[in-house]
């Protein structure tokens, strides 16, 4: 643990990291959920465009995935408290629109400050083991990053508050162990 101590940084750097290409404005918009769009003050801006796409993208949904006979859909509506019109206006919303109602998210600065410590030409592992089980070695590296952050962040806050870092450490092993994949475990704990 003291490694990961003394490693530990705050949020690492913010938009834009020398050398590497910036991130768009609002890259995040697109991830935010139906309840948080539906929480957005304002209303979504679209086009007639937009609202066509937005209406055939909708069409797709229902058709592709059978969510018009199931009634799972209007389900889903209903629970979210908005109707069909409403979800079609914010298909319709772009990126740019819907950041500009929205904050910034809090899941969008780990990203950020992942993006900008992952080497900008990755190592690719080859797969290990059968085939069922290599997916969880790609998904390692995917995870991995934002797990040594977590990590890191975990670590200070650990030392901030005085605990017994020895003990701390050995109790999450622990506990990772029982709870994460073998495969993960072997390469990142």
């Amino acid at each position: 643990m003291s490694d990961v101590l003394a490693r530990s940084t705050a949020a690492g750097p913010s938009w834009p990291v020398e050398g590497r290409p910036a991130l768009a404005a609002g890259w995040w918009a697109p991830g935010l959920t139906l309840a948080e769009r539906c929480l957005l003050p304002g209303s979504p801006a679209s086009t007639p465009e937009t609202d066509r796409r937005a209406a055939r993208r909708l069409a797709r949904w229902r058709a592709t995935h059978g969510l018009a006979e199931s009634g799972q859909f209007d389900r889903r509506l209903a629970g979210a408290g908005i109707a069909e019109h409403e979800l079609t206006a914010l298909l319709a919303e772009s990126p740019a629109s819907l950041a500009a109602r929205a904050q910034q998210p809090g899941w969008a600065e780990p990203v950020e400050a992942v993006l900008a410590q992952v080497p900008e030409q990755g190592v690719v592992p080859e797969p290990i083991g059968p085939e069922p089980v290599a997916w969880q070695g790609g998904f390692s590296v995917v995870v991995a990053p934002f797990t040594e952050l977590g990590w890191k962040r975990l670590a200070a806050a650990v030392a901030a508050e005085g605990l017994d870092a020895h003990t701390f450490h050995a109790a999450w092993n622990s506990i990772a162990r029982r709870a994460l994949p073998p495969v993960f475990m072997n390469t990142h704990v």
